[in-house]
């Protein structure tokens, strides 16, 4: 869902299921998620989509969920292949900078 496409983002796997399930389960941000999932019930608005992703991604970075999840990502990763998601990322922030933004 939301978390999968924020990681596919950034280049980088997303951690087992488990480990969110009980990141999310052990916070306060279970009622929260539960709520702006539950504003997109029988809507097809796009835009409305669009802000709920966001504001799950907001509620899970507030409650540290998101940072542990990458972190946890990051020490599964072997060099070559931490080497190899340095060089993507680092390719997508120039073509940011190379086309302002655009």
């Amino acid at each position: 869902g939301t978390l999968g496409l924020l990681f596919g983002l950034i280049g980088i796997e997303l951690p087992h299921g488990g480990l969110v399930v009980d990141l999310i389960a052990n916070s306060q941000a279970l009622d929260a998620l539960i709520d702006i999932a539950g504003n997109l019930k029988g809507t097809d608005d796009s835009w409305q989509a669009a802000m709920a992703v966001k504001d799950i991604f907001m509620v899970m970075h507030s409650e540290g969920i998101f940072s542990q999840a990458v972190q946890e990502s990051l020490n599964q990763l072997d060099w070559w292949d931490f080497s190899l998601m340095s060089v993507q990322v680092a390719a997508i922030v120039a073509a940011w900078v190379g086309t302002g933004g655009v």
